[in-house]
């Protein structure tokens, strides 16, 4: 069995927040409940917006969705405030994504985001792919410009999306080289015609492959050959790992560079890294991220001590105390 996990709030992050979540749902539900019938979709609201529907009445939910559980656990203000920098930051995403975890009841657990569409033949092995728990497994995130018809059929959602990308986040090789790598008009239309794309997979000898993984623990590379870039929105382990490193840090004072830490963390308990290749890919929906200004952060020196800390067993594979994702709190849980 499979969780997913996501976080949210009824707060327009980005603009267009809940069309993006309705999205999300229209496309991901149905698609579970014909490849992974027992898999469930956890939904941490976090801090609801006074004035504001919840989740489960601002999204309609699909009625052949019958086989798999969809759950939305609540983190109330009370909880948001007794955090530090909570005025500054309404929403702490990864504290709400270990509450997930915490509490998910599948075997293996993926955590992603509600701007993220799922290709089809992603989905259909995320049901029947048997996933090793000695293992994490990440994808490359493409970045899609178009908009999307909330309402539009799977084929034609997914359609519109890959012929909107135009940018696509990998692993960084060198300290010199971006992460992200721009895709122009030509290269696009050639994606869209073979299904092939460029990413992450083409710096190991023989790029694409026809297996829908590749083995990247010996991958060199900058930070140790570890792929953080855009790990929040895709990041698979078992139920059992993620428990052992206690989820992503917690730390209150910054919303930046949190989702890199845990692959470090898996990496120091000695999971192996494993990589998704095209056609199994997520795409990810642009939006504004202008209220993200005011919000503190942490600079990149910083994470990359940390990172060395990390590596070197002065700090992790566990960082979080034994409460992490507000494990000692009885929290309000609705089925949609």
């Amino acid at each position: 069995m499979i969780s997913i996990v996501i976080a949210a709030r009824n707060d327009n992050y980005g603009g267009d927040f809940l069309e993006r979540l309705q999205s999300f749902v229209n496309m991901l539900v149905p698609q579970l409940d014909v490849y992974a019938p027992d898999s469930e979709l956890v939904i941490v609201e976090w801090n609801p917006p006074q004035g504001r529907s919840r989740l489960a009445e601002a999204i309609r939910w699909h009625e052949a969705a019958r086989r798999i559980s969809v759950r939305i656990i609540e983190v109330s203000n009370d909880l948001h405030s007794c955090l530090p920098n909570s005025k500054r930051m309404p929403m702490f995403e990864y504290f709400a994504k270990n509450v997930g975890i915490r509490r998910t009841r599948g075997d293996f657990v993926l955590v992603t985001n509600p701007d993220i569409l799922f290709t089809a033949p992603l989905i259909r092995i995320l049901g029947r792919f048997p996933f090793s728990a000695q293992c994490f497994y990440r994808i490359d995130r493409y970045d899609t410009t178009n908009r999307i018809r909330v309402n539009a059929r799977e084929r034609n959602t997914l359609i519109a999306a890959k012929m909107g990308i135009h940018t696509v986040h990998c692993i960084q090789r060198t300290s010199d080289t971006p992460g992200s790598q721009s895709i122009g008009t030509w290269r696009r239309l050639w994606g869209l015609c073979t299904d092939r794309w460029p990413g992450s997979h083409h710096f190991v000898q023989g790029g694409a492959r026809k297996t829908p993984l590749i083995d990247f623990g010996n991958v060199l590379g900058y930070y140790w050959g570890l792929h953080t870039n855009a790990s929040g929105d895709f990041i698979l382990a078992s139920r059992r790992s993620w428990l052992e490193i206690r989820g992503f840090a917690e730390f209150p004072d910054t919303f930046t560079h949190l989702d890199g830490y845990c692959c470090y963390q898996f990496k120091a308990a000695g999971l192996r890294q494993m990589l998704f290749v095209p056609p199994y890919m997520i795409l990810h929906r642009d939006h504004t991220r202008a209220d993200q200004q005011t919000r503190p952060r942490r600079g990149v020196r910083e994470w990359q001590e940390d990172l060395k800390s990390i590596m070197t067993g002065a700090l992790g594979p566990v960082i979080n105390g034994p409460d992490w994702g507000f494990g000692s709190e009885c929290l309000r849980e609705t089925v949609p």
